[in-house]
């Protein structure tokens, strides 16, 4: 079954949202590529505004040859001038028009200053145009690129944008909705389309519609970007400093953090000794944690710390240039999913509590238990719920 992500991908410069004039603009600079002063774009903007499916698509649709690179895999100028030059000079498979494509712009300058002046140096004498993408223009890394490249900003997509593309898709999928879920979920994601659609996918998997309450697992999603970023960073750096520091950069709890990034180790990795290596830190991380709570030896923190990043990220034998869909731990999602139902429980513990003169905690394991027998005979039913003020959803998860 395909993810909202994959189907709805754009196959056409039209079905592209929210980017219209930043799409003239790099259609224009295509146009008169051979007039153009600087021979390179550099498309900026925030994670999921369409950057870099925007030019495939449009290559696609004028008819170009696009070819990828990854400036992460780039170090010095004997590598940038084999591999990049020998993109630019090699002619199309198939006749056609050619492109460079280059991404992550910003692991360019972790090559030495003769690489960084061979960039620069193919990049004016380029005879097809070369497309760099880039999170912050503003980034000093990116300072001397500027000189040869043109600079095209990708916005945020606006949540009113969203909101309408979501919806339409649901209504595409044949699934009901309340207004207020698009609407939420157009604002939370903050301009993400990708975000979006991976919030509407999570919640609408396998319903015939979704409500408000359905809502309830994106209440976190702030926390979950920075995570997200955190997890990426994690699995995707070759700085093990980086790595090692990055729980402090999040707004979450260490031991979720750990959660977050063991959960996710067999979707990034690919070959087994990787998994198994990784998998290996983390399960050292977790005898550190007993230790610590057994001890309350918390100097044995820094361990723990440790092996879940750094152990983690040198574990992989290459750098996987993929996008990976990391989930919320699976003890997260269990929480998520029984939040409205312990929510409920505690509601109508608080007012057995009123009349009982006890705890919420005796009324739940005293008084709960016994409720769905007593709740079978009719007049029993009409007082409790008479006394207690029970609503229907309330009687309803008493008589389950």
């Amino acid at each position: 079954m395909m993810s909202f992500l994959e189907k709805y991908a754009p196959k056409k410069i039209a079905d592209i949202i929210g980017q219209s004039a930043a799409i003239m603009q790099v259609i224009e600079f295509l146009n008169t590529f051979r007039q153009q002063k600087n021979k390179a774009l550099i498309i900026y903007g925030p994670t999921g505004t369409g950057k870099t499916t925007s030019v495939y698509t449009i290559a696609n649709e004028m008819n170009y040859e696009l070819t990828e690179l990854n400036a992460s895999d780039f170090r010095g100028k004997d590598v940038i001038e084999q591999q990049i030059g020998s993109a630019l000079r090699t002619g199309s498979l198939f006749g056609k028009k050619k492109m460079i494509l280059i991404d992550e712009a910003e692991s360019f300058t972790a090559s030495d200053r003769g690489g960084m002046a061979a960039l620069i140096k193919l990049i004016k004498e380029s005879r097809v145009p070369i497309i760099l993408i880039a999170l912050d223009i503003w980034n000093q890394k990116l300072k001397s690129l500027k000189s040869c490249a043109t600079a095209i900003e990708f916005k945020k997509i606006h949540s009113a944008t969203l909101n309408k593309y979501l919806q339409a898709i649901l209504t595409a999928e044949g699934i009901e909705f309340e207004p207020l879920v698009t609407e939420f979920i157009s604002k939370n994601s903050s301009g993400d389309v990708r975000a979006a659609l991976t919030d509407l996918d999570m919640i609408s998997a396998g319903k015939k519609k979704v409500t408000g309450e359905d809502l309830t697992s994106l209440e976190e999603r702030p926390k979950e970007e920075k995570i997200f970023s955190a997890v990426q960073t994690v699995f995707k750096t070759e700085d093990l400093n980086e790595s090692r520091n990055i729980i402090e950069k999040v707004d979450l709890e260490p031991e979720m953090v750990r959660l977050w990034i063991t959960d996710n180790i067999a979707n990034e990795y690919e070959l087994p000794s990787e998994v198994a290596k990784a998998y290996n830190y983390a399960s050292r991380a977790d005898v550190f944690s007993g230790r610590i709570l057994r001890r309350q030896s918390w100097e044995l923190y820094k361990y723990v710390n440790d092996l879940v990043t750094a152990g983690v990220s040198a574990s992989k034998e290459r750098v996987y240039h993929k996008f990976t869909r990391y989930m919320p731990p699976s003890k997260l999602l269990r929480l998520y999913q029984t939040k409205s139902m312990r929510e409920m429980k505690k509601a109508i513990c608080a007012k057995f509590g009123t009349k009982l003169h006890a705890s919420s905690r005796k009324i739940q394991q005293y008084y709960l238990p016994f409720m769905k027998n007593i709740l079978k005979s009719k007049p029993a039913k009409e007082s409790i719920s008479q006394n207690l003020a029970l609503e229907k959803e309330e009687l309803a998860f008493l008589g389950k």
